[in-house]
Formats: C-alpha cells, structure tokens, sequence
C-alpha cells in the first residue's frame, strides 16, 4: 500500500484505498487511453489499438462500490523510459 500511495502523491493513479470495481457510468475512458498515445513506444500502439475501429469496451464491473472514489487508475501517461 506503501508504493501506492506514493504513486498516488505524485499523481500517477486515482486514490488507492478504495474498495470500489466498478466505474460510473460517466468515466471517460476515452480520454485517459488517448494520453497514452502520447508515449512513445508499446503504450501508445496499445492505446491507438483500443481507440480503433471500436476495440475499446467498458471494463466489467465488479460487486463493490465505496461510492466514494473510482478503481485504482491511471491517472496520467509517462514515458517508462
């Protein structure tokens, strides 16, 4: 939880303790997944990829929601380099 928590202060991914699966149905996917083209390497082919051709489909919803934050996400790309 440690590391997460870190990653979470620097902004990488959404508030970590949380116990929710499921997204709101106003999640924007569309928009974290087309940061991700702008790295260069495998993120951004993985992510043209998904945002092609309607290959993107909603992550599956699980059974708990805290109803007060999202999954664990990505909050924004970096370059792994």
């Amino acid at each position: 939880m440690q590391k997460a928590e870190e990653l979470y202060n620097q902004g990488y991914i959404s508030y970590p303790r949380t116990e929710t699966e499921k997204f709101r149905p106003e999640f924007n996917h569309h928009t974290l997944i087309q940061s991700f083209q702008a790295v260069a390497g495998e993120f951004s082919d993985y992510a043209s990829t998904l945002l092609t051709d309607n290959n993107f489909q909603n992550p599956r919803a699980g059974q708990n929601d805290d109803n007060a934050h999202p999954p664990i996400t990505p909050a924004k790309a970096i370059d792994p380099g």
